[in-house]
């Protein structure tokens, strides 16, 4: 018997019936802004696995185009998520029947629009979100706290983000200028149908997290990798929007693996096969305004549950108009959430928990491997520093790498986890990166690659 730890839905008790019902009644017509356009399937062929890479491919790649396998574009129905959800909500079950193909919460459909704090609550402006480490540190635990609540998450941590803008990248959606698009995340729009995660590369972040000092203490139950998105401007998103697809439409094995090679990484997603487009249920939540997010599901560890992944694509809405609609400015974040009362286990098995200096080893080996990808990761040193980083390399003398040591343990972007530790944790890691002569010679050898 199942008790799951669920993902809370959207609460009809009390005032919060009132708030969820009310949720920019302003914007939803009493018609669904239903529209039709053409979005990108993959058909499945058993010779090949499909393959796209974001970045130019070099001389020793294992593909001669930038792109593989077969591709179908389809044109389907998307529905208007608003119309419909609100429909649920006003009906019988009062959108407590998870089966009603009208209701979309991460239970039913997989996916969810809630309300987020506007940018202004938290001191943020648009320019922020190219560069700097505000969004990190600022927006970060905003974004932890938007989905505890509207998940039941015991902890969350958000793995990575990417801001997403179309006048940034050229004709075959490559960063515009690479090192500097790039480095602060910014990308163009997801132009076919995927789902960014396969269970073997959620499986992967979960056994890495569960090594890093607060995520060891999360190591059963159930977890969940899931993704808030939304616009970074004030204007509502009038163009190249979000569809995501309805999980209880999806048929068994429509899931097709595939491979992306970015700046720096490789990983596996998964595209989704055409055979049954027919039966496949889409929508999307019309002119999207700054203060909503929708937040869909990547994996689920539980496989009880309806929907277990949110298939999703930009797409070009046929009823807005290019003259009038701003370029779509938006950002991802991906969260890994965790719920450790779940039962039974569904997490896989990942050892006895670390001690202190077991995680410091991990981090350490963590901030080695930055430094021995820095030429391909430019920007994504800790501060946003790597230029400062190049110029202490090169300058050489023990001096130069302990300030460097310094700088990746403040951590100022929190990317591992280490900047509200205590100094005693801290330096253990300093210590450890002192000690290992391979974070130095990565440093140097990665440095000597670039111009």
């Amino acid at each position: 018997m199942t008790n799951a730890s669920p993902m809370v839905q959207l609460k009809l008790e009390s005032t919060n019936q009132k708030a969820e019902l009310d949720f920019h009644a302003d914007a939803i017509d009493a018609r669904p802004r239903n529209v039709h356009s053409k979005i990108l399937y993959a058909v499945r062929d058993p010779n090949t696995r499909p393959w796209t890479y974001r970045r130019p491919r070099q001389p020793n790649d294992p593909h001669p185009t930038d792109t593989g396998g077969k591709n179908e574009l389809r044109e389907v129905e998307i529905r208007d998520g608003r119309f419909y959800n609100k429909k649920a909500l006003h009906s019988g079950s009062r959108g407590k029947d998870l089966d009603d193909p009208n209701l979309l919460t991460l239970d039913s459909s997989g996916f969810e629009l809630v309300q987020v704090p506007e940018f202004n609550e938290v001191s943020l402006s648009l320019e922020d979100f190219y560069g700097g480490h505000r969004v990190q540190n600022e927006y970060y635990p905003v974004v932890v706290d938007v989905v505890k609540k509207h998940t039941g998450a015991a902890h969350a941590k958000i793995l990575s983000h990417v801001v997403r803008n179309a006048k940034m990248m050229d004709q075959k959606n490559l960063p515009v200028e690479p090192e500097k698009d790039q480095a602060h995340g910014v990308f163009g729009y997801a132009q076919s149908i995927h789902s960014d995660y396969t269970k073997s590369t959620a499986l992967t972040s979960f056994k890495e997290a569960a090594s890093y000092p607060d995520e060891r203490h999360y190591r059963s139950g159930r977890f969940a990798v899931l993704c808030l998105w939304k616009s970074i401007c004030k204007e509502p998103i009038k163009n190249d929007p979000l569809c995501l697809l309805d999980g209880r439409s999806l048929v068994k094995d429509d899931s097709i693996s595939g491979d992306v090679f970015g700046y720096g990484f490789q990983t596996s997603v998964y595209r989704l096969d055409t055979r049954n487009a027919h039966q496949h249920r889409w929508y999307y939540f019309p002119h999207m305004k700054s203060d909503e997010a929708i937040i869909f599901k990547h994996h689920d560890s539980d496989p009880t549950c309806r929907s277990g992944n949110a298939f999703h694509t930009s797409f070009t809405d046929p009823l807005a108009s290019p003259e009038t609609a701003n370029t779509r400015q938006s950002i991802d974040l991906r969260v890994l959430c965790y719920f450790p009362d779940h039962t039974p286990n569904t997490c896989p098995e990942v050892g006895p928990k670390p001690t202190d200096e077991e995680c410091a080893q991990v981090l350490a080996e963590a901030i080695t491997e930055m430094a021995r990808k820095i030429h391909l990761n430019l920007g994504k040193w800790p501060g946003l520093k790597t230029k400062w980083v190049v110029e202490q390399v090169r300058k050489g003398g023990a001096d130069a790498i302990e300030a460097i040591i310094q700088n990746a343990v403040g951590d100022e972007e929190r990317i591992f986890e280490l900047n509200d530790k205590d100094d005693a944790f801290k330096n253990m890691v300093a210590t450890m990166l002192r000690q290992n002569k391979l974070f130095e010679k990565a440093l140097k050898q990665s440095v000597s690659q670039m111009s």
